[in-house]
């Protein structure tokens, strides 16, 4: 009975130290993570701001890309006189060509 109870006793000292420890690794652990995640957030704010006047100017140039193909069709279009389909005239501001 002796050894059994000097033995219950190192293996609760052990378990204590174990749990002692367990808790001190994750508290690091958290800390590191936070860290991680805002060094991150930080990284991916600057991107986008670094980032976001690219994208800003490439839409532009798409946008005035379209415009200039729309206003060459039109031209083409018209050209060789060929009107537009009844929902696009509707879509100019010519309400009665659905309703009709």
């Amino acid at each position: 009975m002796r050894y059994q109870h000097v033995d219950s006793t190192k293996t609760r000292n052990l378990i204590s130290e174990s749990d002692s420890e367990t808790r001190k690794l994750i508290s690091a652990s958290e800390t590191g993570t936070r860290k991680l995640i805002s060094e991150s957030e930080t990284a991916t704010r600057k991107l986008i701001e670094k980032n976001g006047d690219l994208l800003d100017r490439s839409h532009k140039e798409l946008s005035r890309s379209l415009g200039d193909a729309r206003e060459r069709l039109a031209r083409i279009e018209g050209h060789l006189r060929i009107s537009p389909p009844p929902e696009q005239r509707a879509e100019d501001g010519d309400g009665d060509a659905r309703a009709a």
